[in-house]
């Protein structure tokens, strides 16, 4: 579980002295008053839950001019910065509401800058994509090309989540370019990190901690604890996947010491969840569960979608390793609930359809200058136009046809691979019965992703017949989903956590066995295992059976077998049974 960083900008102006304060000048001490006040009874709020509402509504009643909208921007970047995310929303929509009534054009953009960041931490991703675009939009009336950089990183984060790597990389190198480009250290930091995420899902473990590394070196030299708290943070998470438990262990303490001065409670939660995953790893289910309780007392107050999945499939792994099953069960499913609520196909179709529509618009008014350019235009010109988009329709309508024909097929062959695939897993022994309970949300996780592509493909595919404006667009976006991976690393990291939960020792028994078995080779013995045949392999992995056939002569190659052998003889030649 990693954690994006993103930060905003406050700018402070200093108080002159009370014996020259002229009548305005009053009125603006009035307002910092106020904020201050407010931020202390954030703070009290932050040690005392009991207190319900941590600001008093006064700011709500606040006229529509640019220094209370200002204020209010303020307060709701505290919230948002100590981890109290409705306030954060409650606040920076009041000053957007403001800004809207006088056209506050700087107001709105980080009014809805905030409400992206917020909408981003409590995952809901069609929200906080919708918000950076507006914001965006803003910024680019206003010509704030460093607060575009931010918003562009931002938006990156949101993709990266949405695991759309090409636009997640798209947008990162956007702000990184603008922060050099400027100097801009902070900034810089924050694109390392959006950057170290991507290499992370994308298993380029070194080259992500080398650009953490890069990111500490200027937080440490800004001194800025909050960014520190979040690369340590994902250092850690790093650690684990590379399998330095005792790094992992020390750079997360790290991170939650800071979360703990900064007062942010979601961090603190998500933080400490991370410490427990790493004594899962090393087989300390006790120590475990002490921090997942502790993540979870914060959570109690929080509900931190995200995290709050994780720490069901955590608990559902502790209940296993008990043998508590009934428990992982439930645990388990409850799992699937939230990580559903957070990564189904509606709320990736949305922010799909959110990029495509702010293109669309920017297009929409590009054309809308150029036509004021062009007042006059020949009759000749009009016929023309009308008759390239009359023939336009006419090959839209017959793409239309041919997909809608493919999609027919394709849910045939899919119905028909659900059959074969159910009628064989009834088939299975009783001595796998527990692992195919254990593993069988992992199979239906790829035939939901394989889904959503599909639903998603013929969704763009249908809207071929638009005009050749976003043409261009829309046949980039479907080369993008036709290369999407339907087992990605993050579905496999999954797998195999549960699969050496049930059997604990499959890997060492076969290294100490056979050294010389590559890490294909050991993920082909385990799906063999749970009763995965040839062909249901080559479906999940994305590659041909001949591929698998010739994984499978290369094991027995190395393991010294016989024709006559088979995955399972092999491994009860290591005495991997049951």
């Amino acid at each position: 579980m990693s954690s994006s960083y993103k930060f905003e900008i406050i700018k402070k102006k200093k108080l002159p002295c009370i014996k020259h304060l002229k009548p305005m000048d009053l009125k603006y001490l009035l307002l910092y008053g106020l904020y201050f006040t407010s931020f202390t009874l954030l703070q009290a709020q932050t040690k005392n839950p009991e207190i319900k509402s941590p600001l008093p509504n006064s700011y709500l009643t606040l006229k529509a001019d640019t220094a209370n909208i200002d204020l209010i921007n303020n307060i709701a970047f505290d919230f948002y910065r100590t981890g109290k995310n409705d306030s954060s929303i409650s606040a920076s929509s009041k000053a957007l509401e403001l800004s809207d009534k006088i056209n506050y054009t700087k107001g709105k953009a980080r009014a809805y800058s905030i409400l992206g960041v917020n909408f981003f931490d409590i995952g809901n991703f069609p929200e906080s994509i919708e918000n950076y675009l507006l914001s965006l939009k803003a910024c680019e009336e206003l010509g704030g090309e460093e607060q575009m950089a931010t918003i562009y990183s931002n938006i990156g984060n949101v993709y990266r989540k949405q695991n759309d790597t090409k636009n997640a990389i798209k947008y990162q190198e956007k702000a990184l370019n603008i922060f050099e480009k400027n100097n801009n250290k902070k900034g810089i930091a924050k694109s390392l990190i959006g950057f170290a995420l991507i290499y992370k899902q994308q298993n380029q473990l070194q080259k992500s901690m080398n650009a953490y590394n890069k990111a500490i070196k200027i937080f440490n030299e800004l001194n800025d604890i909050w960014g520190l708290s979040i690369v340590y943070n994902n250092i850690g998470n790093l650690y684990r996947e590379m399998s330095k438990y005792n790094e992992a262990i020390s750079a997360l303490k790290k991170s939650l010491e800071l979360c703990i001065k900064l007062k942010n409670e979601d961090e603190v939660a998500r933080t400490s969840m991370n410490i427990g995953e790493v004594y899962l790893k090393i087989n300390q289910p006790g120590e475990a569960k002490y921090w997942f309780q502790k993540s979870l007392n914060v959570l109690n107050k929080n509900q931190n979608k995200e995290v709050v999945a994780q720490y069901l499939l955590n608990m559902s792994r502790i209940d296993s390793i008990e043998n508590n099953y009934k428990g992982a069960f439930n645990n388990f499913k409850k799992y699937l609930v939230y990580r559903d609520s957070l990564f189904n196909e509606e709320s990736i179709r949305k922010v799909t359809k959110a990029g495509l529509n702010y293109q669309f618009e920017k297009q929409k008014a590009v054309l809308k200058i150029e036509n004021e350019k062009k007042l006059i235009k020949t009759r000749f010109l009009w016929i023309s136009i009308s008759g390239v988009i009359f023939f336009l329709a006419i090959i839209s309508f017959g793409l239309y046809m041919m997909s809608k024909s493919k999609r027919k097929k394709e849910k045939l062959i899919q119905e028909q691979k659900q059959k074969l695939t159910e009628i064989e897993k009834e088939h299975l022994n009783s001595q796998l019965q527990r692992a195919k309970n254990d593993l069988k949300y992992f199979v239906t996780a790829i035939a939901e992703k394989n889904e959503i592509i599909e639903n998603i493909q013929a969704d763009l595919n249908d809207l071929q017949h638009t005009p050749d404006l976003i043409k261009n667009e829309l046949n980039k976006k479907l080369v993008e989903i036709k290369s999407m991976q339907i087992l990605t690393d993050d579905d496999w990291m999954d797998f195999l956590n549960n699969f050496e939960t049930i059997y604990p020792q499959f890997t060492i028994k076969l290294k100490t066995a056979y050294p010389k078995l590559t890490t294909s080779e050991i993920r082909y013995l385990m799906l063999s295992k749970i009763g995965i045949n040839h062909k249901q392999m080559a479906n999940t992995l994305g590659v041909s059976p001949d591929t698998i056939r010739v994984t499978w002569n290369r094991v027995r190659n190395k393991v010294e077998g016989s024709l006559e052998d088979t995955p399972i003889s092999i491994l009860e030649k290591v005495g991997i049974t049951g």
